[in-house]
Protein backbone atom coordinates (compact mmCIF):
# COMPACT_ATOMS: atom_id res chain seq x y z
CA UNK A 1 0.00 0.00 0.00
CA UNK A 2 1.04 3.38 -0.45
CA UNK A 3 1.08 6.45 2.19
CA UNK A 4 -2.51 7.14 0.44
CA UNK A 5 -3.83 3.92 1.12
CA UNK A 6 -3.90 2.83 -2.38
CA UNK A 7 -2.83 -0.74 -3.74
CA UNK A 8 0.41 -0.45 -6.02
CA UNK A 9 0.23 -2.90 -9.20
CA UNK A 10 3.56 -3.76 -9.91
CA UNK A 11 3.55 -7.51 -8.41
CA UNK A 12 0.50 -7.55 -11.35
CA UNK A 13 3.07 -6.37 -14.01
CA UNK A 14 5.65 -8.80 -12.64
CA UNK A 15 3.72 -11.79 -13.02
CA UNK A 16 2.30 -10.69 -16.24
CA UNK A 17 5.32 -10.16 -17.65
CA UNK A 18 6.32 -12.02 -21.13
CA UNK A 19 9.11 -12.42 -23.23
CA UNK A 20 7.79 -11.44 -26.64
CA UNK A 21 9.24 -12.68 -29.71
CA UNK A 22 6.70 -11.78 -32.53
CA UNK A 23 5.98 -8.08 -32.80
CA UNK A 24 3.01 -6.47 -35.21
CA UNK A 25 3.76 -3.65 -37.43
CA UNK A 26 1.70 -0.79 -35.62
CA UNK A 27 4.04 2.09 -35.01
CA UNK A 28 5.28 2.98 -30.91
CA UNK A 29 5.20 6.59 -30.50
CA UNK A 30 7.96 8.73 -29.43
CA UNK A 31 5.55 9.40 -26.26
CA UNK A 32 5.23 5.83 -25.23
CA UNK A 33 9.54 5.36 -25.74
CA UNK A 34 10.08 8.33 -23.16
CA UNK A 35 8.03 6.64 -20.74
CA UNK A 36 9.63 3.86 -20.96
CA UNK A 37 13.36 5.46 -20.44
CA UNK A 38 11.70 7.87 -17.72
CA UNK A 39 10.88 4.56 -16.22
CA UNK A 40 14.41 2.91 -16.91
CA UNK A 41 15.94 6.25 -14.99
CA UNK A 42 14.00 5.84 -11.93
CA UNK A 43 15.81 2.31 -11.44
CA UNK A 44 18.12 2.30 -8.22
CA UNK A 45 21.94 2.80 -8.77
CA UNK A 46 24.78 2.95 -6.72
CA UNK A 47 25.55 6.33 -4.76
CA UNK A 48 23.09 7.87 -7.36
CA UNK A 49 25.39 7.34 -10.05
CA UNK A 50 22.60 6.50 -13.15
CA UNK A 51 25.50 4.47 -15.10
CA UNK A 52 23.08 4.07 -17.97
CA UNK A 53 22.89 5.70 -21.44
CA UNK A 54 19.92 4.30 -24.04
CA UNK A 55 20.33 4.54 -27.74
CA UNK A 56 16.93 4.34 -29.02
CA UNK A 57 16.11 3.28 -32.56
CA UNK A 58 12.98 4.42 -34.34
CA UNK A 59 13.60 4.88 -37.58
CA UNK A 60 13.30 2.34 -40.17
CA UNK A 61 16.25 2.87 -42.35
CA UNK A 62 18.32 3.92 -38.66
CA UNK A 63 16.73 0.37 -37.81
CA UNK A 64 18.13 -1.70 -40.94
CA UNK A 65 21.53 -0.06 -41.17
CA UNK A 66 22.22 -1.08 -37.31
CA UNK A 67 20.76 -4.63 -37.68
CA UNK A 68 22.95 -4.89 -41.07
CA UNK A 69 25.86 -4.07 -39.06
CA UNK A 70 24.23 -6.49 -35.84
CA UNK A 71 24.45 -9.40 -39.00
CA UNK A 72 28.06 -8.52 -40.36
CA UNK A 73 29.00 -9.27 -36.58
CA UNK A 74 27.46 -12.62 -36.35
CA UNK A 75 28.92 -13.68 -39.31
CA UNK A 76 32.19 -12.36 -38.84
CA UNK A 77 31.70 -14.01 -35.03
CA UNK A 78 30.44 -17.61 -36.89
CA UNK A 79 33.76 -18.01 -39.33
CA UNK A 80 35.95 -16.92 -36.33
CA UNK A 81 35.49 -19.42 -33.88
CA UNK A 82 35.23 -23.19 -33.02
CA UNK A 83 33.75 -24.33 -30.05
CA UNK A 84 31.05 -26.80 -28.62
CA UNK A 85 27.39 -25.68 -28.57
CA UNK A 86 28.51 -22.74 -31.24
CA UNK A 87 26.49 -23.56 -34.06
CA UNK A 88 23.07 -23.71 -31.73
CA UNK A 89 23.93 -20.14 -29.87
CA UNK A 90 24.65 -18.88 -33.43
CA UNK A 91 21.64 -19.84 -34.47
CA UNK A 92 19.83 -18.65 -31.32
CA UNK A 93 21.70 -14.93 -32.12
CA UNK A 94 19.97 -15.27 -35.81
CA UNK A 95 16.83 -16.01 -34.79
CA UNK A 96 17.12 -12.65 -32.29
CA UNK A 97 18.21 -10.68 -35.01
CA UNK A 98 15.02 -11.49 -37.34
CA UNK A 99 12.84 -10.69 -34.51
CA UNK A 100 14.90 -7.11 -34.00
CA UNK A 101 14.07 -6.62 -37.67
CA UNK A 102 10.11 -7.37 -36.79
CA UNK A 103 9.94 -4.98 -33.53
CA UNK A 104 9.09 -1.59 -34.24
CA UNK A 105 11.59 -0.08 -31.66
CA UNK A 106 15.23 -1.51 -30.33
CA UNK A 107 16.61 0.24 -27.23
CA UNK A 108 20.77 -0.10 -26.61
CA UNK A 109 21.49 0.14 -23.72
CA UNK A 110 25.38 0.89 -22.82
CA UNK A 111 27.23 1.53 -18.93
CA UNK A 112 29.58 4.61 -20.15
CA UNK A 113 31.43 4.42 -17.32
CA UNK A 114 32.06 0.29 -17.55
CA UNK A 115 35.35 -0.80 -19.19
CA UNK A 116 35.22 -2.69 -22.05
CA UNK A 117 35.36 -6.72 -22.48
CA UNK A 118 38.89 -7.88 -22.21
CA UNK A 119 40.09 -4.51 -20.65
CA UNK A 120 42.68 -5.16 -16.92
CA UNK A 121 40.89 -4.18 -14.07
CA UNK A 122 41.77 -3.44 -10.78
CA UNK A 123 40.16 -5.17 -7.43
CA UNK A 124 38.12 -1.71 -7.08
CA UNK A 125 37.15 -1.50 -10.50
CA UNK A 126 35.99 -4.80 -10.77
CA UNK A 127 33.52 -4.16 -7.96
CA UNK A 128 32.61 -0.76 -9.16
CA UNK A 129 31.83 -2.75 -12.21
CA UNK A 130 29.65 -5.12 -10.72
CA UNK A 131 27.80 -2.72 -8.72
CA UNK A 132 27.12 -0.31 -12.10
CA UNK A 133 25.74 -3.40 -13.90
CA UNK A 134 23.33 -4.50 -11.34
CA UNK A 135 22.22 -0.62 -11.92
CA UNK A 136 21.79 -0.70 -15.47
CA UNK A 137 20.05 -4.51 -15.08
CA UNK A 138 17.80 -2.85 -12.84
CA UNK A 139 17.16 -0.46 -15.40
CA UNK A 140 16.09 -2.84 -17.81
CA UNK A 141 13.69 -4.42 -15.68
CA UNK A 142 12.08 -1.27 -14.59
CA UNK A 143 11.55 -0.49 -18.90
CA UNK A 144 10.33 -4.16 -19.27
CA UNK A 145 7.63 -3.81 -15.99
CA UNK A 146 6.64 -0.52 -17.55
CA UNK A 147 6.18 -1.49 -21.40
CA UNK A 148 4.01 -4.50 -19.69
CA UNK A 149 1.60 -2.15 -17.29
CA UNK A 150 0.97 -0.54 -20.72
CA UNK A 151 0.37 -3.25 -23.05
CA UNK A 152 3.22 -3.27 -25.23
CA UNK A 153 5.51 -6.66 -25.28
CA UNK A 154 9.25 -6.17 -24.87
CA UNK A 155 12.32 -8.79 -25.03
CA UNK A 156 15.27 -8.47 -23.33
CA UNK A 157 18.16 -9.48 -25.73
CA UNK A 158 22.18 -10.27 -25.43
CA UNK A 159 22.26 -11.81 -28.45
CA UNK A 160 24.16 -8.64 -29.49
CA UNK A 161 27.27 -9.51 -27.81
CA UNK A 162 28.01 -11.97 -31.05
CA UNK A 163 28.28 -8.83 -32.71
CA UNK A 164 29.78 -6.58 -30.19
CA UNK A 165 32.38 -4.90 -32.37
CA UNK A 166 29.89 -4.26 -35.08
CA UNK A 167 27.14 -2.90 -33.14
CA UNK A 168 29.70 -0.44 -30.99
CA UNK A 169 31.13 0.48 -33.34
CA UNK A 170 28.45 1.69 -35.59
CA UNK A 171 26.46 3.57 -32.47
CA UNK A 172 29.57 4.97 -31.19
CA UNK A 173 28.77 5.36 -27.72
CA UNK A 174 31.08 5.37 -24.67
CA UNK A 175 31.96 2.13 -21.80
CA UNK A 176 30.18 -0.86 -22.37
CA UNK A 177 26.86 -2.02 -24.26
CA UNK A 178 25.08 -3.98 -21.77
CA UNK A 179 21.91 -4.96 -23.48
CA UNK A 180 19.13 -4.26 -25.76
CA UNK A 181 15.48 -4.19 -25.58
CA UNK A 182 12.71 -4.91 -28.57
CA UNK A 183 9.28 -3.44 -27.81
CA UNK A 184 6.41 -3.36 -29.93
CA UNK A 185 2.73 -4.61 -30.07
CA UNK A 186 2.73 -8.44 -29.07
CA UNK A 187 1.90 -10.49 -32.46
CA UNK A 188 1.79 -13.82 -29.67
CA UNK A 189 0.24 -15.04 -26.23
CA UNK A 190 2.99 -16.61 -24.62
CA UNK A 191 2.17 -18.78 -21.70
CA UNK A 192 4.29 -18.82 -18.28
CA UNK A 193 7.20 -20.50 -18.59
CA UNK A 194 8.41 -22.89 -15.56
CA UNK A 195 9.86 -21.41 -12.71
CA UNK A 196 11.82 -22.81 -10.12
CA UNK A 197 10.02 -23.27 -6.40
CA UNK A 198 10.91 -20.83 -3.60
CA UNK A 199 12.14 -23.90 -1.51
CA UNK A 200 14.73 -24.67 -4.21
CA UNK A 201 16.30 -21.26 -4.45
CA UNK A 202 15.61 -19.76 -1.10
CA UNK A 203 17.81 -20.60 2.05
CA UNK A 204 15.76 -20.00 5.31
CA UNK A 205 17.90 -19.11 8.61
Amino acid sequence: MDTCGKKMIVTKAIHKRRSIRKFKPDTITREQVETLINAACAAPSSKNSQPWKFVAIMNEDERERVLDAMELGIERFDMENDFELKSRMISGARHTLSIMRTAPVNIFVFAPNLRHIGESRTYYETLDDLVSAQSVGASIQNMLLSATEMGLGSLWICDIYFAYEELTNYLKQDGLMIAAVSIGLADESSGKRPRKSMEEVTEWR
